[in-house]
């Protein structure tokens, strides 16, 4: 194992990812990069390799991917205008669950 090519890369991501923003990415791109990180986290560990130099920074993007998730779906679970739309479409099958048959 290459360890000071995986500390080059290690400490390049550090710096890649101290300028990331959760508000700019979709919702499923959150959760697809928080996988991806918790993987690379992951893949360290079995490797029996230190994360000390790049856990802060995971934590932190971590923290921050589940911050943005979790305001995203409590404003969408708060919007005034859902139950306004379910209850005019709830004749319809849509908010019952169950299929729409004519």
């Amino acid at each position: 194992m290459n360890s000071p090519l995986l500390t080059a890369i290690s400490a390049s991501s550090i710096t890649l990812f101290s300028a990331f923003t959760a508000a700019g990415w979709k919702r499923h791109e959150l959760i697809a990069l928080a996988y991806g990180l918790l993987g690379i986290a992951w893949a360290h560990s079995f490797m029996d390799m230190t994360l000390e130099s790049i856990l802060p920074t995971l934590r932190c993007i971590l923290a921050e991917i589940g911050a943005e998730v979790d305001h995203r779906d409590s404003a969408a679970a708060s919007c005034p205008y859902e139950e306004n739309w379910r209850s005019s479409v709830a004749g319809s099958g849509y908010s019952s669950g169950e299929p729409h048959i004519e």
